[in-house]
């Protein structure tokens, strides 16, 4: 038997496999999240977000070149990650198989046949079963930098055991010393230098690699070998990812800045000289190490040069920013702001070993760490005496800076360091710290609330006052911590990840520790239902249909636990080579990431290179299996028996905090059962003296039974060929926009795929994305002033310094009231402004000044004057005050400002006296009273606050800006916006003359906005300039507070998927948006292709479909509202409204439509409830979850009862999935996920109640009443009768505990249940019992 061409050649049979499966399966179009980004970065060679991911770009190019039109673009793309996935497999297949030869050929001995067959089935079941991974497959059909970074991991890996096998062979002789083993080592430090231009994952090969090399020198190593080998292999990974990638580019971002600043010298000698400099050290090192002969400081310097050549990849990102494309991340163009690029500077830092805890108390300001400075290429305005006054980009722009200033300034080309003013004092510091910090963030309330229900963290804890937080509350125990760390990060964020991949998974909704959504299954009832309720026929429908439910019945787990356990036993030293890869892979990106409660997606493809890691020990499972045909004996099995009974005790120890039943001991039982009884199988082949070659086959079926189970159980959840839900996605966005229009996006998935659309596919490129996000940055604000393609620049007139983050003051902007401001200005500015309050707005003045004089008047009776003279001047201002005012203006504003002041000052020299209640009110008036009237045109506000002149200083010297007003009028430029498409001409008429919006409590706001943040403040400017000649979407009209503000006023409304800048009046808006929405909804949009068999529908697809059911709603209600109209109106009408069945009709059609592109059997209507805000009448919150009810709803409402009969049938029997899992599931599953029971109750109770009042004899109706009884009888009742009978240990005092029953909790929910039932309109139970 030829083992080498059979290794050879089986490896490449699982390529070809894999390849077949990826190409199958692979993406036609661009997918979410990241990918739309990196296609259009690689397609026309653009920079994307840090690091940038060189390589993958530039290889993406050239795969892109295969495409026939730009529409097969992405398509080529997504099949390089195929490629890049398959390459990955074969070389997985290599690297099994060389693990499994050096077990076979250990102390030199000869592989027999049967060794020979089982490694190369080792190697085809470990490669075939990662093939058909969750998580790597996942990766593999779109076009994701993940992919490609396992390729690296795995010729990386690969490469390092070649190395090793060579050095083995040169030992024993079976090799050539002049072979140079050492060459595959300089092929790894390339190998790294590339991998590093893609992702940094594949860098955590180096530990591994370092015990390969210890193993090799060290034959007969011992503890101290141990950790020095793991301590040289972390400091050669760290000095790699700190010192190589942004270190060398810091040192020369350094030398070129001293160069240049210091020395005088052009732009880019201080980087020629540094990396010329950098070139003739490697250099002569390399010639000197091989002159004295110094053999491995000869190879260490070769190898260090290839990792610089593979790191050259990140010139293309220095290259193609110079070229300003469209899509320029950061803009680097030099190294000093490619060094910012490196470092991520804009995602920010967090506690890894040492930190704080989410309210720790921050230490004093003059105590924070300073801000790392920032430098960019800038023309520099300064004094005759050197001192920095300002910076442009543009040369022009300083020049005439200097001419209009009077003074003899000048003017320098060099690097101005951007965030001069905002570097002393900004990092935070805190007095309360931790060790290994898990619970730091205290930015969203949300988060907050996770670390504490994951953590145990109890608030009313007795703590000293040291140990008491910023919130007032207990700092969290280092318990908590630990508990947050091993609950969260690791159990969920890891575990549960590593179970989908090798035991199954539950559905695809992303969960938050609940038991309906994203858990890991195993198939066996005993288990699953014992962690998570009713599984099988009683679970969920969108657990039951969902695509991604999955299971393996533990089958590559088992043969992966085998195969670690034979791998440890018959080579201990490989074992933990393995071994540590897997924990840098897996436990150590949990510790490094220090991941947060609420992430915005599930993150399991961050682990891929462990699940990779596992797949090898899948494949040395059937080697095992083998081995324990070959060569078991009773010393062996002792062995196992000994490393599974700790298994088990561990599982009964873990079983001990469950919630219900011991799912961790019966799973490992069933592990052992499966495995051992494999082994034992084999163990009787040899019994009964079977062949070699047989049993090394009959090993191989048993282990192929593994990739088998996840390819079928898979595919389903994997097989995105014939659907484009982010492509129709983006088109649906882009399509419905007026031309050269201007879209506010906030997320990546609202951004990315409309990136990729126009920047690919060459769609809509009269369009400006603007996200939000990104228009936080100084950069990107300033590259929207640019043209691009044939969208006009954003009509931004902050110049390019005033956008400079930390130096431009445009940070953040805030509303500062006339009374604070004024006297930050001249007399002139001051009264300016107020005079422009009082003539844009004289009907509010008017009515607010007669107000506050009346007020006044009154308040006069009430004060009592200590003289004759104070009271003398008491009557005068009364008599004042109620003497009329024709036409009020500026006089009187200072006339009412004057006795008001005049009041207070007199009350303060005990000239009047009034009662301390009456002041206040008196006091809080005068801060009010112009608030109604507190309006400026959007222009001149604006240019006020581009008016350096204008800003106000702080303590500490920094300046900043602020609004004069907190509500704006924006006038409305008909003609242009008919011109530009934004209203068409039938609607002149009905247009408004001027818009007014505020920032004040009301609407969309809980409370006054205190400020705008830079984004807002451009979206302000864009405003205030836009005249009208373009029309302005947002893709959320909750995405900012300026679109909370035109959004809350009733001038945004929903087009569809896109809400839009409307200047009609709000009767006739109306009209207009239903004829848009209907054209976009029914006519234009793209619905990806969701409704076809066999195509598709995941969660993150669904989540976006939600939006596009909210639109039908959005619709349906407006036809419904002109329904109304028309039946109220009746046939004498002479009005424009056509008869009842044409609306009725057309409500059925856009429902039918919804139904038909989007059917609920497979885009899924329920499974994620969400607060609405309303309240039951017992105090619960109301979830809501879905469209169906109100599509139900509608059709009664018009008369279409069949079709809302036969949906509401349809839908019921969906829900009744949700009442046989909570009647066949633990009651406290009921209890403990009210929102989940209250959602799905409320859908069920709304349409039941519509079916029942508008068919009561219909089919439904009977359907309806059978649910009810079921739910009131079987499922509530039981749920009550289920937790009376519950008893719970709580504490006491004296810390002590006591033993209850939990007939309160019972009853709680038996009127949670009639609360539902009354919201609902049904007669309840006020009793409370069932």
């Amino acid at each position: 038997m030829n083992y080498k061409k059979l290794d050879i050649s089986i490896g490449w049979l699982s390529f070809l496999i894999a390849t077949i499966v990826y190409f199958i399966t692979v993406e036609d179009t661009a997918s979410l999240w990241d990918c739309g980004e990196y296609i259009t970065a690689a397609y026309k060679l653009e920079v994307g977000h840090p690091p940038g991911a060189p390589f993958f770009m530039l290889i993406g190019r050239v795969f892109s070149l295969f495409a026939g039109s730009e529409a097969d673009v992405a398509l080529w793309i997504n099949r390089m990650s195929a490629l890049s996935s398959s390459l990955t497999i074969l070389f997985l297949f290599w690297s099994i198989t060389k693990l499994g030869k050096k077990i076979a050929e250990k102390d030199g001995d000869e592989m027999s046949n049967g060794q020979k067959i089982a490694i190369l089935g080792s190697g085809f079941v470990g490669a075939m079963a990662y093939t058909f991974t969750e998580s790597f497959w996942f990766s593999a059909v779109e076009g994701e930098v993940y992919a490609m970074s396992s390729l690296f991991t795995a010729v990386i890996f690969w490469a390092v055991l070649k190395w090793d096998e060579e050095m083995t062979m040169i030992k024993r002789g079976q090799l050539s010393p002049e072979i140079r083993p050492l060459r595959w080592m300089v092929l790894i430090m390339f190998l790294f230098g590339l991998a590093i231009g893609v992702h940094l994952l594949g860098l955590l090969v180096l530990p591994a690699i370092a015990y390969v090399i210890s193993h090799q020198l060290y034959p007969k190593s011992n503890l101290k070998t141990f950790l020095i080998t793991g301590i040289a292999g972390v400091l050669a990974l760290g000095f790699i990812q700190n010192g190589v990638i942004p270190g060398t580019i810091a040192l020369a971002s350094k030398m070129e800045i001293f160069f240049v600043n210091s020395l005088g010298l052009p732009f880019g000698v201080g980087a020629a000289f540094f990396f010329i400099l950098l070139v003739g050290i490697l250099v002569g090192g390399l010639y000197f190490t091989r002159n004295k002969g110094y053999k491995l400081g000869n190879t260490v310097i070769l190898g260090l040069i290839m990792l610089f050549i593979g790191y050259g990849s990140f010139a293309t990102i220095v290259i193609r920013s110079n070229a300003n494309p469209p899509l320029d991340e950061n803009n680097p163009e030099n190294l000093v702001t490619l060094h910012a690029f490196l470092k991520r500077e804009q995602y920010g830092s967090w506690p890894i070993l040492y930190g704080e805890y989410f309210n720790s108390k921050p230490a004093k300001q003059s105590e924070f760490k300073d801000r790392s400075p920032n430098y960019d290429r800038r023309w520099v305005v300064s004094t005759s005496s050197g001192t920095d006054i300002i910076s442009f980009k543009d040369k022009e722009l300083a020049e005439n800076y200097i001419k209009n200033s009077g003074q003899n300034y000048t003017m320098d080309e060099k690097y101005f360091m951007i965030n001069a003013g905002a570097i002393e004092n900004q990092v935070p510091v805190y007095t309360q710290n931790t060790l290994f910090p898990r619970m730091f963030d205290r930015m969203s309330e949300q988060k907050i609330r996770g670390y504490k229900n994951w953590s145990g963290y109890d608030p009313s804890r007795k703590v000293p006052p040291s140990q008491l937080g910023e919130d007032g509350r207990p700092l969290p125990t280092f318990g908590n911590n630990i508990t947050y760390f091993v609950n969260y990060q690791v159990d969920w964020m890891y575990w549960r990840y590593f179970m989908w991949n090798f035991s199954g998974r539950q559905n695809d909704i992303q969960g938050h520790g609940d038991e309906f959504r994203g858990n890991w299954l195993s198939g066996f009832n005993v288990v699953d239902e014992a962690r998570l309720g009713a599984q099988g026929e009683n679970a969920p429908y969108y657990t039951q249909h969902n695509p991604s439910n999955a299971k393996f019945y533990y089958i590559p787990l088992i043969l992966g636990l085998i195969g670690m356990f034979f791998h440890f036993l018959k080579a201990p030293k490989d074992g933990i080579v393995v071994g540590i890869l897997f924990l840098l892979t897996g436990l150590a990106i949990v510790i490094y990431l220090n991941q947060k409660t609420f992430e915005p997606r599930e993150r399991d493809y961050a682990y891929a290179a462990s699940f990779y890691t596992f797949a090898i020990w899948i494949g040395l499972g059937v080697y095992g299996l083998y081995e324990a045909f070959r060569s078991f004996g009773k010393s062996d099995y002792k062995k196992l028996g000994i490393s599974y009974a700790g298994l088990v005790f561990l599982c009964l120890i873990v079983d001990m905090s469950a919630n219900r039943g011991m799912p961790a001991t019966a799973s490992i039982l069933i592990i052992g059962g499966i495995g051992g009884g494999a082994m034992l199988a084999m163990t009787m082949l040899r019994k009964i003296n079977a062949p070699k070659v047989g049993a090394a086959g009959f090993a191989i079926l048993l282990g192929i039974s593994a990739p088998m189970l996840l390819g079928v159980q898979g595919w389903e959840g994997h097989d995105r060929s014939n659907r484009s839900p982010a492509r129709s996605l983006a088109y649906n966005y882009l399509i419905g926009l007026s031309p050269n229009s201007i879209v506010y996006t906030n997320g990546d998935n609202d951004t990315f795929p409309l990136w990729y659309l126009q920047e690919v596919e060459g769609l809509r490129t009269d369009v400006r994305v603007a996200n939000l996000s990104l228009m936080q940055t100084d950069w990107y604000s300033n590259q929207m002033k640019m043209r691009a393609y044939e969208s006009d620049p954003l009509p931004i007139k902050f110049r390019e310094d005033q956008i400079l983050m930390g130096a431009g003051n445009t940070d953040y902007v805030l509303f500062l009231d006339y009374e604070i401001y004024k006297r930050n200005l001249s007399t002139e500015k001051a009264n300016e402004v107020i005079k422009k309050k009082i003539e844009g707005n004289p009907q509010l003045f008017k009515s607010a000044l007669s107000q506050i004089r009346r007020g006044l008047a009154a308040s006069t009776q009430a004060m009592t004057p200590n003289n004759e003279k104070a009271a003398d001047i008491l009557q005068k201002v009364k008599a004042e005050l109620e003497a009329p005012i024709a036409n009020p203006g500026y006089e009187d504003y200072v006339r009412i400002d004057l006795i008001i002041r005049k009041i207070f000052s007199d009350v303060g020299n005990n000239l009047i006296s009034a009662d301390e209640n009456l002041l206040k009110q008196l006091e809080n008036a005068a801060i009010t009273w112009t608030q109604s009237w507190d309006f400026l045109p959007l222009d001149y506000a604006m240019e006020f606050v581009r008016d350096d002149a204008n800003m106000m200083s702080q303590p500490g010297g920094r300046t900043f800006r602020y609004f004069p007003a907190s509500g704006f009028v924006l006038p409305v430029n008909v003609e242009n916006a008919v011109e530009a498409g934004i209203i068409s001409e039938e609607y002149v008429d009905q247009a408004e003359s001027e818009l007014r919006f505020n920032f004040r409590k009301g609407g969309m706001f809980n409370s006054d906005v205190r400020g705008l943040s830079r984004e807002e403040v451009m979206m302000m400017d864009i405003l205030a300039n836009f005249d009208w000649k373009r029309g302005i979407y947002f893709s959320s009209p909750g995405g900012s507070d300026v679109a909370k503000a035109l959004y809350g006023q009733g001038i945004v409304h929903n087009y569809g998927q896109v809400h839009g800048l409307t200047p009609i009046k709000r009767e006739a808006a109306n009209d207009y948006v239903r004829d848009l929405m209907y054209e976009n909804i029914i006519n234009k949009y793209d619905y990806a292709n969701l409704a076809e068999d066999g195509v598709l529908v995941d969660y993150y697809t669904r989540r976006h479909t939600s939006q596009y059911r909210n639109s039908f709603i959005d619709l349906v209600s407006k036809y419904i509202s002109d329904y109304e109209l028309s039946k109220n109106a009746g046939a004498s009408s002479s009005s424009n409204l056509k008869d009842t069945e044409f609306y009725a009709d057309r409500i059925e059609s856009i429902i039918n439509h919804s139904l038909e592109k989007l059917p609920i059997d497979k885009v899924f209507d329920f499974g994620e409830p969400r607060a609405t805000g309303r309240r039951l009448p017992n105090g619960e919150q109301v979830y809501s979850d879905g469209a169906v009810p109100d599509y139900v709803k509608a059709l009664f409402q018009v008369g279409k009862n069949e079709s809302a009969e036969k949906l509401a049938i349809e839908y019921m029997a969906q829900l009744e999935t949700m009442m046989n899992y909570f009647q066949h599931s633990d009651a406290l599953i009921a209890y403990q996920s009210k929102q989940d029971f209250i959602s799905f109750a409320m859908n069920f109770l709304q349409v039941y109640a519509q079916v029942v009042v508008n068919s009561p004899d219909s089919e439904a109706a009977n359907f309806g009443n059978e649910l009810d009884q079921k739910l009131t009888r079987d499922v509530v009742g039981k749920i009550v009768e289920d937790l009376s009978n519950k008893e719970v240990k709580e504490a006491i005092r004296g810390g002590r505990t006591r033993v209850r029953t939990m007939e309160k909790e019972a009853l709680e929910f038996a009127k949670l249940y009639n609360a539902l039932l009354t919201e609902n309109g049904f007669q309840s139970d006020d009793s409370g019992n069932q």
